[in-house]
């Protein structure tokens, strides 16, 4: 059986889905409420601060309090671009062959999973900004392991489980 190509496959039909939307809406909050936050907070950091991690959660990076600016700007981005491959379905990489009988409920599964993406990206940088301030004006030592454990497990838990309903809808 001959594998179509992605110019072959049928295009999408979906309607909006509100728990997509309700998803996207989640994360936008979650960078401006993150952006809120850092103006709010700028005076408090100083000229230098943590900038990177090392796997035990512990500080091993300084820069400039500016460079701060880059994890909300970059969940920014991310939401952005999820926000517009959310638009293209038919053109993902998908676990089953794409065929006319199954392409709407793939695309659906497919969008469904990148919109969870939209809301996961900034917790993790909104977290690791609000965790990144705290350990170097010294109200924790290191990013709390746990916190991004359940951050680390939740991204897992929606690919897999969207791949598991993806191989379901084959």
């Amino acid at each position: 059986m001959n594998t179509p190509t992605l110019e072959q496959r049928p295009l999408p039909e979906l309607d909006p889905d509100p728990r997509n939307t309700i998803l996207a809406v989640m994360g936008l909050v979650m960078i401006i409420a993150c952006s809120v936050w850092l103006a709010s907070v700028w005076d408090r950091f100083p000229e230098e601060v943590n900038t990177h991690f090392g796997p035990s959660g512990r500080p091993d990076g300084t820069g400039s309090k500016y460079s701060i600016i880059v994890l909300p700007a970059m969940a920014l981005v991310m939401w952005i671009t999820l926000g517009f491959l959310i638009r293209i379905p038919h053109k993902f990489n998908y676990a089953v062959r794409i065929t006319p009988e199954n392409a709407q409920r793939q695309y659906e599964l497919g969008v469904s999973m990148m919109s969870w993406m939209r809301l996961i990206v900034p917790a993790i940088m909104c977290y690791i900004a609000w965790a990144g301030l705290k350990t170097f004006i010294g109200e924790t030592d290191a990013l709390d392991p746990l916190v991004l454990v359940v951050i680390g497990l939740s991204m897992a838990a929606v690919i897999l489980s969207h791949i598991v309903l993806m191989l379901r809808a084959k």
